[in-house]
């Protein structure tokens, strides 16, 4: 028999499988981290670029919105409210960022982990999924705390150092989400 027919006949009987309703086959990438599919490298990159993406989403966010809020503070929230009528002013550009991009609502990362999660079974999800679910909810905790800090710095309310210290908690929050995504599929 030719290696193209060795080919075809398995993914013959993956496709009956799976028209059937059989589940596929669970194969193990190591103790702890097998992954459920018929393609466990497949599914392993999947997995990858799924919780990638997630962690990419909210650095960007958090990336826009630190362009948004740009370097100017106002003496007083009088003064803030007042250049909101300005288009041009770091005051309107981040109350945009904050309604375009609804960083505070942003919940994302739970249709991330629902996603993720699907290739996994009670019995063979790293420990790590979970860990990653963790450090995501934190991180947009913190989003939404750099966020309110941002808020007060623009009208002198929060000091330099307070919004460093911020997005200082968020991004530390995002390199150990990023470690987790790492160690769930073994990368």
């Amino acid at each position: 028999m030719s290696i193209k027919t060795s080919i075809f006949g398995a993914i013959l009987l993956l496709l009956f499988t799976v028209a059937c309703g059989a589940s596929p086959a669970t194969s193990s990438t190591s103790p702890g981290t097998s992954i459920t599919s018929p393609a466990t490298a497949i599914a392993t990159a999947q997995v990858a670029a799924i919780l990638s993406a997630s962690d990419q989403h909210y650095l960007s966010m958090f990336t826009t919105g630190t362009t948004a809020l740009g370097t100017t503070q106002y003496p007083d929230g009088s003064a803030g409210v007042a250049a909101f009528n300005d288009p041009q002013s770091a005051a309107s550009r981040f109350r945009d960022w904050r309604q375009s991009s609804k960083a505070e609502q942003d919940l994302s990362f739970m249709d991330a982990f629902k996603q993720a999660d699907a290739f996994y079974t009670a019995d063979n999800e790293p420990p790590a999924m979970a860990s990653w679910r963790d450090d995501m909810n934190q991180a947009q905790a913190d989003l939404i705390g750099w966020v309110q800090v941002a808020v007060k710095w623009q009208i002198s309310q929060a000091s330099s150092a307070d919004l460093g210290a911020a997005a200082k908690t968020f991004t530390n929050d995002m390199t150990t989400a990023q470690k987790d995504a790492t160690a769930v599929t073994g990368g």
